[in-house]
């Protein structure tokens, strides 16, 4: 997967190298966090599994305690640093392919704020903890990340390469253009949870997030177009 010509996002809220412990902080009372099973959606699961030969049901069971910190080390700039700037480029291709495709449709496109941080943070849904993997607060509008999710996949999922890394910045960013459309919250994905069935194959969760991966798909497609990234 190449990357090279994908324009790198400057919508990037850096928050690696804060401490933060959890307190004076709301808690989750606000907008639901959306993640994706763990940090992957369902499809993606799934697609990922295919390729990789991986064990579903280890990906379903959610990113696991990521290791601990054993000391405080200083962060480079998102620009040098290998996984940051890759993810800028994907959410920054995201913002290429979704922002004619709304206008097309008669929506108005807000980016989303790229949000790498460590450990944990405070977001608008409550605090972000890096053991839930990566999620969407539809809240403030951020895709939260802790890099070192980029190495579960691999070491521990063993899903390596550039498109499975892709593929979850994506489906993150599917669900702001869910956000965007209205589904969150036409689908009670606001204060009160999800109405409607919350578990089994007909929950708007998993509808929720078998459409974030839809999205997904069709920003790999239309980036494909664009920039040959699977070649």
């Amino acid at each position: 997967m190449r990357l090279d010509d994908l324009r790198p996002s400057d919508n990037v809220d850096d928050r690696r190298g804060e401490d933060y412990d959890g307190g004076g902080f709301g808690g989750f009372g606000g907008p639901r966090m959306v993640f994706g099973g763990g940090g992957l959606g369902l499809v993606a699961v799934l697609l990922i599994s295919l390729f990789f030969g991986v064990d579903p049901s280890q990906l379903l069971g959610g990113g696991g305690p990521l290791p601990e910190r054993s000391q405080r080390q200083d962060t480079k700039p998102c620009a040098q640093d290998t996984d940051c700037d890759f993810a800028r480029r994907v959410i920054g291709s995201a913002e290429d392919v979704w922002q004619p495709l709304l206008r097309q449709q008669g929506v108005s496109f807000r980016p989303a704020v790229f949000t790498p941080y460590d450990y944990a943070t405070p977001t608008g849904c409550g605090t972000g903890q890096s053991s839930a993997g990566p999620f969407y607060c539809p809240s403030d509008e951020h895709i939260y990340l802790d890099l070192r999710f980029f190495q579960e996949l691999s070491r521990r999922f063993g899903a390596p390469g550039n498109f499975a890394r892709a593929y979850v910045i994506a489906h993150e960013y599917g669900h702001h253009i869910q956000n965007l459309t209205g589904v969150m919250e036409r689908g009670g994905m606001g204060s009160m949870g999800p109405r409607g069935p919350q578990e089994g194959a007909d929950s708007q969760s998993v509808r929720t997030e078998l459409q974030a991966d839809c999205y997904a798909g069709v920003w790999a497609y239309h980036a494909n177009q664009q920039f040959s990234i699977l070649q």
